[in-house]
C-alpha cells in the first residue's frame, strides 16, 4: 500500500477568517520583553469583528521577517453596522524577535512593511 504523505497548511493561510481588504498602518511599539505589533485596516465591509494578526511560519522570521495575516471574522448577519477600519494589536517577545529586521502585515490587496 502506497502513502500519502500528509501535507502541513500555515494557520495564516488556512484561518477561515476573512483577509482585511487593506493594511493603512503598522506600528512597533517597544514594550518590556518584547514589542507590540499594532496594524489599522480597513475591513471589506461593516460589522467585522475578532481581528486578529494570524503569524505566519510559526512566528519565525521568514527572509529576516516576521509575517501576520490580518484577518477578522465577517459580520453574521446581513445589513451588518459598524466601523469598517479595525485596529489590533500582538505582543512580540524579544526571543520572537531576534532574527527578524522587519514586520510585515498582509491583506486582501496590500501589505505594509515596518523595518527594526
Amino acid at each position: 500500500a502506497e502513502t500519502v504523505p500528509s501535507v502541513s497548511v500555515d494557520p495564516a493561510i488556512s484561518d477561515p477568517r476573512p483577509m482585511m481588504l487593506e493594511v493603512s498602518g503598522l506600528t512597533i511599539e517597544p514594550a518590556t520583553g518584547g514589542a507590540i505589533v499594532r496594524a489599522r485596516g480597513l475591513a471589506p465591509g461593516p460589522g467585522y469583528w475578532g481581528a486578529e494578526l494570524v503569524p505566519f511560519a510559526d512566528e519565525r522570521p521568514v527572509n529576516g521577517a516576521l509575517i501576520y495575516y490580518f484577518r477578522a471574522s465577517a459580520p453574521a448577519a446581513p445589513g451588518a453596522t459598524g466601523p469598517r477600519v479595525l485596529t489590533v494589536g500582538r505582543f512580540v517577545s524579544t526571543g520572537q524577535l531576534d532574527g527578524a529586521r522587519a514586520v510585515i502585515v498582509r491583506s486582501e490587496t496590500n501589505q505594509q512593511r515596518s523595518v527594526r
